[in-house]
């Protein structure tokens, strides 16, 4: 979006009263008759997950990872990164 912002005929004003809110009304008020959704495929990065989704599957792969140094550091003695506390 940044890089498109010198080039819209509204400026960087008009784009900017729409940043970090829905800006689809906005939109609408002057852009009804463009297709973005033909637009925005070709945009299309990803699809947002939920905080807790991202959160669940951060710590199920830590406990992974986790694991896998307990493995080696048991296995080799070398790292000695699990000490326990006393």
């Amino acid at each position: 979006m940044s890089s498109y912002m010198d080039y819209h005929p509204g400026g960087w004003d008009e784009l900017m009263k729409g940043a970090g809110k829905d800006a689809t009304d906005l939109f609408n008020e002057v852009h009804r008759w463009v297709n973005y959704e033909s637009m925005l495929k070709a945009c299309l990065v990803g699809k947002l997950v939920s905080g807790e989704r991202v959160a669940a599957t951060f710590r199920k792969e830590g406990r992974k990872v986790a694991a896998l140094f307990r493995k080696l550091d048991k296995s080799s003695g070398a790292f000695s990164l699990f000490k326990k506390e006393k």
